[in-house]
């Protein structure tokens, strides 16, 4: 472990840095609260809007966005056959208040994701 990175857990082949891991997580379940905090303060990463996970190349807007996918390509209907729209309202909502929250804090916005 240095300095410039939080804690670091290895598994097998894997470094798997556990600051960075709580942003993404944090990102994909919108959770605006805990990743204000977490790119406000966490000294251990300063460019805490941009972490990459090594493994799959996400930054925390590409969790952040990626949450928002239906999880079945199928559509579903409600009980009157009408088609359900494939993404809740409320998971959209929380989704762009999550993007917003990121681009203010300086999160690169054209940044490809790389594996």
């Amino acid at each position: 472990m240095t300095d410039a990175e939080g804690p670091e857990i290895t598994f097998g082949q894997i470094d798997v840095d556990l600051d960075v891991q709580e942003i993404l997580l944090a990102s994909s379940q919108h959770d605006f609260a805990k990743l204000r905090r977490l790119t406000r303060t966490q000294s251990a990463l300063p460019d805490a809007a941009n972490v990459k996970d090594p493994e799959t190349g996400y930054t925390p807007l590409h969790s952040a966005i990626a949450a928002c996918e239906p999880e079945t390509d199928e559509t579903e209907t409600d009980t009157n056959g009408a088609a359900k729209p494939p993404i809740d309202p409320e998971t959209i909502k929380s989704g762009v208040n999550t993007v917003k929250l990121l681009l203010e804090e300086g999160a690169i916005w054209n940044d490809l994701r790389q594996q």
